[in-house]
């Protein structure tokens, strides 16, 4: 699974450059993908299978979930239903969806390589 384009990078205090990208997958795997809790996916279920899954190949590439999008007001952003999530990892063909964020470190350090607007905006800066 990839993302869906919507992607930026953001620098830490410590000069750590991640990306920040926005992807799509299932609403019921909301709790499971962003504070590690499965409580509300049965172990053997398919849905949990297919989480299971889809966060190994998204750990494999060095990403992790970290938070569901939010609307323009800063709140969560609703689920969505659609015919097409098997698409987006599920293991049914018809469910509701959510934006989430993930992130991944792009680089570290002071010395880390930044993307040309970043260079331009620091050389405006100085």
């Amino acid at each position: 699974m990839t993302g869906d384009g919507r992607s930026r990078t953001v620098r830490d205090a410590r000069g750590t450059i991640w990306e920040i990208e926005t992807i799509v997958a299932p609403a019921s795997w909301a709790t499971a993908l962003v504070n590690d809790d499965w409580s509300g996916l049965e172990l053997e279920s398919a849905d949990a299978k297919a989480c299971r899954a889809w966060l190994a190949a998204q750990e494999h590439d060095g990403w992790r979930v970290i938070d569901v999008a939010s609307d323009a007001e800063g709140h969560p952003e609703e689920p969505w239903f659609s015919w097409s999530a098997d698409l987006h990892g599920s293991s049914w063909r018809g469910a509701e969806l959510l934006t989430y964020l993930r992130e991944r470190a792009a680089s570290s350090g002071p010395n880390a390589v930044t993307s040309s607007a970043e260079q331009r905006r620091d050389d405006q800066e100085c």
